[in-house]
């Protein structure tokens, strides 16, 4: 019988414009693929890591401004889920000209993970339900990153995804995209040599693009 999956996705930097003092250098788009049966395994997991480090039980796992001890915690609980992740790097010191200044930031965004999304293992993508970490009112940008997709799949000759929603990561289906945020997290640090290492079985399930 054919693994249904889902699809959470989150990122790491800004995509504002490279020569800008307060952005960042690095953009880093992180989708973790979970079996839609093993998401509440993935609960557990995550239930679990809090009450390690004795956090409320509705703690959100967020990579940036988490102690280190936490982040072990959460990627240590995570070792027993069956998952994938697909992460993609964006250097912006790499962008052009024509590339930065007529497109608008959320088309790059979109366009982005467009790529991330067919560079993913097909068998976790088609007909898959994507979550991504946008609330609702951003309907423009969500259309944008649907239509995108689902431009670069047709093109492609893959099966379609079934759907893509914005869900907040402190709900409790955004357990997906809370992993997929600290994975971003941990990329970021690590194209900036400063992460720490990852337990060998995550490191494992990890597509770097």
């Amino acid at each position: 019988m054919e693994r249904r999956y889902v699809t959470g996705i989150d990122w790491s930097g800004d995509l504002g414009e490279p020569s800008n003092a307060e952005s960042s250098r690095w953009i880093v788009l992180c989708a973790v693929h979970i079996p839609s049966d093993e998401i509440e395994v993935l609960t557990n997991a995550l239930l679990k890591a809090r009450r390690r480090r004795k956090l409320p039980d509705h703690y959100v796992f967020k990579y940036s401004g988490s102690r280190p001890a936490i982040r072990e915690s959460l990627f240590e609980a995570l070792t027993n889920v069956d998952f994938r992740s697909t992460i993609l790097g964006i250097d912006k010191r790499t962008w052009s000209f024509d590339e930065l200044h007529p497109i608008h930031p959320n088309v790059r965004l979109a366009a982005s993970l467009a790529n991330l999304i067919i560079d993913a293992p097909p068998e976790c993508t088609s007909g898959c339900n994507i979550l991504v970490d946008l609330p609702r009112s951003e309907k423009r940008v969500i259309a944008e990153i649907q239509g995108q997709i689902r431009s670069a799949i047709r093109q492609e000759h893959r099966r379609p995804i079934k759907s893509l929603r914005p869900v907040p990561e402190s709900r409790l289906e955004g357990s997906v995209i809370q992993v997929a945020d600290m994975l971003a997290g941990w990329k970021h640090d690590d194209l900036l040599g400063t992460a720490d290492r990852l337990p060998a079985k995550i490191a494992d399930r990890i597509r770097h693009l």
